[in-house]
């Protein structure tokens, strides 16, 4: 039995061009966001497979044009990443993800 996800097939799970202590190697404690007050509803942005790499393209140009054309009322309250934030886990993949989130916290969206 074979289970695969995010365009990886079994030669990428047994095998990839680079070892795993080429990796990023470091862990980072991530703040946790400022308390959410209680309302009656939430906008929810939320975002999963994301990869960045060096080989993905991320259209994030037309999520913040997307965010830009909102209204202050219409922006979310906050931010859901399910996962899959790089697609190797180099540091530079970070990196790039971690750029991802300042821009959105530059439209005081917490993740």
């Amino acid at each position: 039995m074979l289970f695969s996800s995010c365009k990886m097939g079994l030669k990428e799970f047994f095998w990839r061009s680079s070892d795993v202590s080429s990796r990023s190697t470091e862990i980072t404690d991530i703040a946790v966001p400022q308390t959410i007050l209680s309302k009656q509803s939430y906008k929810i942005l939320l975002i999963a497979d994301i990869h960045y790499s060096d080989v993905t393209s991320n259209p994030e140009s037309v999520l913040f044009d997307w965010l830009d054309s909102l209204e202050e009322d219409e922006v979310p309250d906050f931010c859901i990443v399910l996962g899959d934030m790089t697609n190797y886990g180099f540091e530079k993949e970070y990196t790039m993800y971690d750029s991802f989130v300042s821009r959105l916290d530059t439209f005081d969206i917490p993740v």
